[in-house]
């Protein structure tokens, strides 16, 4: 397992809609919570701060844009339950 440095933030739903991450753009870390089983499209666009994300067990889709232009992202850690990364979900992320 990989730990993610810096701020974490970590929530308390299940579900994240469209652009659901926007408002926490100062984080370099998210760990997404455990009974997380889906976010949305574009949920951290152009987040950057963003450096690493641990997506949870049961996240089965990794949507189109949802981290689209997160320019500083270097670490994703997937989880064993993804079947599907979506067109454009990494677009213009450049590390």
């Amino acid at each position: 397992m990989q730990l993610c440095d810096g701020s974490c933030y970590s929530g308390k739903c299940d579900k994240y809609g469209r652009l659901g991450f926007l408002a926490l753009s100062e984080f370099e870390a998210y760990h997404l919570p455990d009974r997380m089983v889906r976010f949305g499209e574009w949920a951290f666009y152009e987040n950057e701060s963003l450096q690493s994300v641990c997506i949870p067990e049961g996240v089965t889709t990794i949507p189109s844009s949802a981290f689209a232009r997160c320019h500083n992202l270097t670490c994703v850690i997937m989880p064993g339950s993804l079947q599907t990364i979506c067109g454009g979900a990494f677009r213009s992320v450049i590390n």
